[in-house]
C-alpha cells in the first residue's frame, strides 16, 4: 500500500514552480532569500469496507528574511495566503490520490534576529482526507 506523501509533496512542489516560491524538505545552510520548509508530514490509514482513506497532516514553515531588525509579517502573509488558496477546500486529483477535504488546523508566527538580520516564520499545519485512486 503506498502513503500520500509523495504526492503531496509534487503537489507542493508544483504550486511553488507555479507562484515562483522556493520549497524545500532540506534547506541549504546559506539560504537568504524567503523559503517554504516542508517541515513534517504524517499520514494514517483509515480502511472502510470499500475504500481506504488517508488522514495526513502538512506542517509547513514560511521563513522570510529582512535586512535588519525592522520588517513586518506581511510577507509572510502574502506567501502563506498563495500557499492556502493553493491548498484548501479543493478536491483535486493527485497520481495515486485524490484529496476529498482540505482543512486548515492552525497559523502561529515565531520571530527571531540572528547574525543574518531579523527572521519571520509562519507556520502552518493542514489537514488533509485522501482517498485512494
Amino acid at each position: 500500500m503506498k502513503s500520500p506523501d509523495s504526492d503531496i509533496r509534487k503537489l507542493l512542489q508544483t504550486i511553488a514552480t507555479s507562484k515562483g516560491l522556493l520549497i524545500y524538505d532540506r534547506v541549504p545552510e546559506q539560504v537568504t532569500s524567503n523559503y517554504v520548509h516542508v517541515s513534517d508530514i504524517t499520514s494514517a490509514d483509515n480502511f472502510t469496507a470499500d475504500r481506504v482513506i488517508w488522514e495526513t497532516e502538512l506542517l509547513l514553515d514560511v521563513v522570510t528574511f529582512f535586512d535588519t531588525n525592522k520588517g513586518g509579517r506581511k510577507t509572510a502573509d502574502e506567501i502563506g495566503n498563495i500557499l492556502l488558496t493553493e491548498l484548501l477546500d479543493k478536491y483535486q486529483v493527485l497520481t495515486d490520490f485524490i484529496i476529498v477535504k482540505s482543512t486548515l488546523l492552525s497559523m502561529n508566527y515565531v520571530d527571531e534576529a540572528n547574525d543574518r538580520g531579523y527572521i519571520i516564520r509562519k507556520l502552518i499545519r493542514i489537514s488533509f482526507e485522501l482517498e485512494s485512486i
